[in-house]
């Protein structure tokens, strides 16, 4: 009947520290590979370096490879080293388990069931722990703490169809608002009322993991325009025995933090010049450095400071906004265009190393597959 139905309750939203100290990026850093080794995992410190950098300059960011190669647990383990000793820090983590058969938005949101007149969340939990972020932010601005979304081999479904609200929405400028039901559709005394529109705060990061292989679908070029893409395929990531590590420590960051660690300065002269020489041969190949690609590799470099050097920056940079775009590698012209912007990468005592490593690499390979089959339509 509907007098045994549970009233709605609205999401409580994510308890605020009253703890107000800047958290150092060094410090954070540190951290990150401490919590990493005391689960038993061991990275690169250039992926833990690209992995920051991208996460923190960039609402998606994607950790692709074969299974195995310690996507899900990098992930996880930047979240729980972003809490700190926070007791209320596991709340700001959802992993989401994405479904093959998603395929809208209201998979992983909910929807508003018309018979009783009431918004029915999705297992998922998502609609939850936004409206919980949501009022956070509202309630405590740059001392809101960060909120993480995983999305646990995102590409088992087409993320832009399930994603498609949220890639609109992180595009527009504060507010970014994501519908999410006609509020009339509900009774006038529901509490969920005041969440038919999201704000999505800037305190959010979304984290997808993607495996490359048969199993899953590719990104889409909008997505690969649009998200920092860092693929652990050949990291010398060595999973010892995972286990689970106390706590990281420390105070957690907020997002005052993040708005300092990512305030840019101007870009080396040197860097300058060196994105100016790769826009030719990516020009070649399809994928020019656009406003949007440059925005994002301006930012990034800009953001380095206490990451790594400016230049170091620029190749990962390269790496997780630039080559994931590429295509056409079956065509003899776009492959001699790669092998100029491999040239670009090392001219002048320039090397971007791990960027022109991977190119070379995916050059070899169309090499093998196509190079003496003649150019393909």
């Amino acid at each position: 009947s509907e007098a045994a139905k549970p009233r709605p309750q609205a999401p409580a939203p994510f308890v605020t520290r009253a703890e107000k100290a800047p958290l150092g990026e060094e410090e954070f850093l540190k951290r990150l590979a401490g919590h990493a080794e005391a689960s038993g995992l061991h990275y690169r410190e250039h992926d833990l370096q690209a992995f920051h950098l991208a996460v923190k300059c960039t609402d998606i960011t994607v950790a692709g490879g074969m299974p195995g190669v310690g996507k899900s647990s990098l992930a996880r383990i930047y979240a729980e080293a972003l809490a700190g000793d926070d007791a209320g820090g596991p709340r700001r983590l959802l992993t989401v388990d994405v479904s093959p058969s998603w395929t809208e938005p209201q998979d992983i949101m909910g929807m508003v069931n018309l018979l009783d007149r009431r918004y029915e969340q999705a297992p998922a939990g998502l609609f939850a722990h936004l409206a919980s972020a949501q009022q956070e932010h509202a309630a405590a601005g740059d001392n809101a703490g960060m909120a993480i979304i995983i999305l646990d081999e995102m590409n088992l479904a087409q993320p832009e169809h399930y994603l498609a609200g949220f890639i609109q929405a992180l595009e527009r400028q504060q507010p970014r608002l994501l519908p999410v039901f006609d509020p009339s559709a509900l009774q006038p005394d529901d509490p969920l009322q005041q969440f038919s529109t999201l704000k999505l705060p800037p305190t959010l990061r979304f984290i997808g993991t993607v495996n490359f292989d048969e199993t899953t679908r590719p990104l889409s070029a909008r997505l690969k325009d649009r998200a920092a893409i860092i693929d652990l395929t050949r990291a010398r990531h060595t999973a010892a025995q995972p286990r689970t590590a106390a706590a990281a420590g420390g105070q957690p960051a907020r997002l005052a933090d993040f708005k300092r660690w990512r305030t840019p300065e101007a870009a080396p002269v040197e860097v300058a010049k060196m994105m100016d020489a790769l826009d030719e041969p990516l020009s070649a190949m399809g994928c020019p450095i656009t406003p949007r690609r440059g925005a994002a590799l301006e930012m990034m470099v800009g953001a380095s400071r206490a990451v790594c050097s400016p230049e170091q920056a620029l190749d990962i940079a390269i790496m997780t906004r630039v080559l994931p775009s590429i295509r056409g590698l079956d065509r003899t012209p776009v492959r001699q265009a790669a092998k100029r912007l491999a040239e670009a990468m090392s001219a002048g005592g320039t090397k971007l190393k791990e960027s022109r490593r991977t190119l070379v690499a995916l050059v070899a390979q169309a090499e093998a597959d196509w190079g003496g089959l003649g150019d393909e339509d």
